[in-house]
């Protein structure tokens, strides 16, 4: 029964590489559980980049997108209601800025966080 007690001590900490990925994995997904909830803003964008939906409107516009324009577009459903009452009265002081601020400001910047970094988006 000795045997039993002595088991190599390189076989008890013999875990293998997919179990620790899975571990870092499932607190990844815990983590981002955690942070969806404290979101209260729900988007309607769907999993399409921003990037993209900025192109998209663009072309259909003929106009140069701003951050507060595609805001407001991704915060609207298919029938024009907002998603919920908070992203009503953001996207409605996004548009009263957009109609004070000229042009070349971006009138998104006092009501969102700023951006620290504009090239991940190419949006002015």
């Amino acid at each position: 029964m000795e045997v039993k007690n002595q088991i190599p001590l390189n076989h008890l900490l013999a875990i293998d590489v997919v179990q620790i990925g899975w571990y870092k994995l499932k607190e990844i997904c815990q983590k981002n559980g955690v942070n969806r909830s404290k979101q209260t803003i729900p988007h309607a964008g769907g999993s399409k980049k921003l990037k993209r939906r900025a192109s998209e409107i663009a072309v259909e516009t003929g106009q140069v997108v701003s951050r507060g324009s595609l805001y407001v577009a991704t915060h609207k459903k298919k029938d024009g209601s907002y998603v919920n009452a908070e992203a009503q009265v953001v996207c409605e002081k996004i548009l009263e800025l957009e109609n004070i601020i000229s042009p070349t400001n971006d009138p998104a910047r006092p009501v969102l966080q700023p951006s620290t970094s504009q090239s991940s988006t190419g949006l002015p």
